[in-house]
């Protein structure tokens, strides 16, 4: 049975909050009847049905994953540094080759300062600014692939000694204070 429109926009909101009464709203269904709708959407199979197929298109597999932490444990600044003639350092996040780096990107603070320096026809306006650009950690990616691969284990590998001793008898019976010698 095909869904209809408010049934499609329930599961996609759904999707995003994880709470039924929540998306029943947001799809456009009653405030006053949204739980109990809520409820019965969630029982239908068709229902289900997509909710799973939605699951699935969104979840990442494992090589995937694997892809993006070794971005992470590759990543650099270089692709949002420009340098001028002058050799002042600044991040340019505009160009091609950073937009395609903006997931490597944990954290940026940005700070600009503006002030007037001298007096009368002597001011002067100066504007700085202060960014700060923080990586996802290269260090940590590294480590979670190493374990993925089992490169980090603080087991000791099983060791296969086979050890042949020529009179074991003899040792036995003077360890244990046998006379018979056999």
């Amino acid at each position: 049975m095909a869904l209809r429109n408010k049934q499609k926009a329930f599961v996609e909101a759904y999707l995003r909050c994880f709470n039924a009464t929540e998306a029943a709203k947001n799809a456009g269904y009653s405030e006053v009847s949204a739980r109990s709708i809520a409820c019965k959407l969630l029982t239908k199979d068709n229902i289900q049905a997509l909710i799973q197929e939605r699951l699935a298109e969104m979840k990442m597999s494992a090589d995937e994953v694997l892809l993006l932490l070794a971005d992470q444990a590759r990543s650099s600044v270089q692709p949002f540094i420009k340098v001028t003639e002058q050799g002042f350092v600044y991040f340019d996040f505009s160009q091609p080759e950073a937009m395609k780096h903006l997931n490597l990107i944990k954290k940026i603070k940005s700070k600009r300062t503006r002030r007037i320096e001298g007096r009368g026809d002597m001011a002067e306006e100066w504007e700085d600014e202060y960014v700060e650009v923080e990586l996802y950690d290269s260090q940590a990616a590294l480590k979670l692939i190493g374990s993925h691969h089992k490169l980090f284990t603080d087991e000791t590998p099983p060791v296969n000694v086979h050890l042949t001793i020529e009179g074991l008898q003899t040792v036995l019976d003077k360890a244990y204070g046998n006379s018979s010698g056999g």
